[in-house]
């Protein structure tokens, strides 16, 4: 990628994308719209690993498809296993059903776990997704790529604050063969 150029995803760029993560049945793992896309300064760690090795020197506006492996969305730094934690450590209203994702924080780290069990006061969560070592199918679009600022580029991540003046929204659902990449 030629530097500064604003028409392909790499790292130290801010870019805006819509996806939809499948596993082999079919079924949603996680979907992100371009209503409101996931926007994240690349080549930072900032999002799993699986993820941004996908939307690496990704054309804008150009929907793809390719498989990713699952490992890649652990955490970097987070050691598979489970932990058991107070319910009353949760955010009121978090999902308390096995499978249902949450959010932990852990100083300035957030990182995803799943709900493994609920007891009565506590909780056992998984750092590994349900879905396992199954790869993953990706269905993405690149709805934009700006250059960050000094703030962003310091801090090692994006802000929201600008993605609705970044990109315009894209379609993800394309039906294969309609301008959507296979790998």
């Amino acid at each position: 990628m030629a530097k500064g150029s604003l028409d392909r995803v790499g790292v130290d760029r801010v870019a805006v994308v819509a996806y939809r993560l499948t596993r082999a049945d079919g079924e949603a793992v996680e979907e992100v719209s371009a209503d409101a896309p996931l926007v994240y300064l690349h080549g930072h760690a900032q999002i799993p690993a699986s993820l941004e090795d996908a939307l690496e020197d990704r054309a804008v506006g150009k929907a793809f498809e390719a498989e990713v492996p699952s490992a890649g969305w652990l955490s970097a730094g987070s050691d598979a296993g489970h932990r058991v934690i107070p319910r009353d450590a949760l955010a009121p209203g978090a999902p308390l059903e096995a499978g249902a994702e949450l959010t932990l924080t852990e100083g300035d780290d957030t990182f995803p776990a799943w709900v493994a069990e609920v007891g009565a006061d506590r909780v056992r969560i998984s750092l590994s997704p349900p879905w396992g070592d199954a790869p993953l199918a990706l269905r993405a679009e690149v709805l934009a790529v700006r250059a960050p600022t000094g703030q962003e580029l310091a801090d090692g991540r994006a802000t929201r604050a600008d993605a609705a003046s970044t990109h315009e929204a894209g379609e993800v659902e394309a039906p294969p063969g309609d301008g959507v990449e296979s790998e």
